[in-house]
């Protein structure tokens, strides 16, 4: 096994190529003005890591992507001519918001950058869109945990004061609210799949862990660093969960996939039971 290192070990072991990012962005990249480039996800928490597998992955703000159309900015990233491996820059539109996407490859690393607008995506739709949107997840990687290549992650006095250690509580009871709507319609899905030993059922558990994971890291006052990867590691040192909860979280369970989606409904549903008497106490 591979021992994990430090946020700061990580990241002096890729300090040349960390240099070679900062002068692509300013310098290759200098018609775009960006402001600010954080360094987030998997490098910059410890067991996430994983050398020769893991990229580094960067964000970085440009006021021009509220300006210029997608593929003026596309095409001046391409100008630059650097090797993009399988991932060549392209815009995306989607409920996690507006944003250019690509890879750069070093010698030793390959770095993983979106480029976003100074802003916080959806923040006007966080009461409303618990569903679709992954702004736990931004929160946690760019203001909680991320480290800055150069400059300052956009809107941290907002969100210091307003968003960590956690949104209000008003909030957090939409959120749930959403969640526990969307959880409801998936259970009877899982039950009536759970009857017909469909072979099917699998998505539906996948779908259904999911909104549970982001239901469960809400209701712990938690952000989550993703909601797809390195989910032990969150599960034991972010949500500090029994190790037969986790078992049924990562599916590893002694059963099959019926005794799964079985026991997914079983653990979520007295989560939500817990979740009903602390809203009748508060009524």
């Amino acid at each position: 096994m591979i021992a994990p290192k430090s946020t700061m070990a990580i990241l002096d072991s890729y300090k040349t190529e960390l240099e070679f990012a900062q002068n692509f962005f300013l310098d290759d990249l200098s018609d775009l003005r960006l402001t600010s480039g954080i360094i987030y996800g998997s490098s910059t928490y410890e067991q996430g890591f994983i050398e020769g597998v893991s990229d580094i992955d960067i964000c970085v703000y440009s006021e021009l992507m509220n300006t210029l159309p997608a593929n003026e900015i596309v095409k001046t990233i391409c100008n630059s001519s650097k090797d993009f491996l399988d991932k060549m820059p392209y815009a995306i539109d989607d409920n996690i918001g507006r944003r250019i996407e690509f890879y750069v490859r070093t010698p030793k690393v390959v770095l993983d950058i979106t480029l976003f607008s100074p802003g916080i995506p959806n923040i006007s739709k966080i009461e409303i869109n618990a569903c679709r949107d992954g702004i736990d997840m931004l929160i946690s990687a760019l203001y909680i945990h991320g480290v800055s290549l150069f400059g300052e992650v956009p809107h941290k006095e907002f969100v210091s004061e307003n968003l960590i250690p956690f949104y209000s509580d008003g909030i957090r009871r939409k959120r749930l609210s959403q969640l526990c709507n969307r959880l409801a319609t998936y259970s009877k899905r899982l039950e009536v799949l759970i009857h017909l030993r469909s072979r099917d059922i699998i998505d539906t558990i996948y779908s259904y862990r999911h909104y549970f994971l982001k239901w469960l890291f809400i209701y712990n006052r938690m952000y989550p660093l993703s909601l797809y990867k390195h989910l032990e590691y969150q599960m034991n040192t972010v949500l500090i969960l029994r190790e037969a909860e986790i078992n049924t979280l990562m599916l590893t369970a002694d059963g099959d996939m019926y005794d799964m989606a079985s026991s997914l409904l079983e653990l979520s549903s007295n989560y939500l039971e817990h979740y009903q008497d602390e809203v009748l106490e508060g009524a």
